[in-house]
């Protein structure tokens, strides 16, 4: 896979979900642990709805949806990269693998 550390992804989410939550929507965006919550959490600041959580703590996500059960209707899930690339690496790479150079 390639290295896309430190390209601003992380970054580029949270201002996609300001904006998601500026237009009336109930944001979750899920992280590696909790730490990377906390710091996610005070790069947004204390005046925002979003919900910032370990994925460990999300006890019904449907991954073929990203929709938490039991979440409202407006609800948008946004997942950290380092989530996807810890959880599904092996998966990427398949999904890679045979790409044209």
């Amino acid at each position: 896979m390639r290295d896309l550390r430190q390209t601003g992804r992380t970054t580029r989410m949270l201002e996609h979900a300001k904006r998601l939550e500026a237009e009336g929507q109930v944001v979750y965006v899920l992280t590696a642990s909790e730490r990377q919550a906390d710091a996610l959490r005070a790069q947004l600041g204390p005046e925002t709805s979003i919900q910032v959580t370990p994925l460990a703590c999300v006890i019904r996500l449907r991954w073929d949806t990203l929709q938490i059960e039991g979440a409202p209707p407006n609800c948008v899930v946004l997942v950290d990269h380092y989530v996807i690339e810890t959880r599904f690496g092996k998966m990427l790479e398949m999904l890679h693998a045979y790409d044209p150079e």
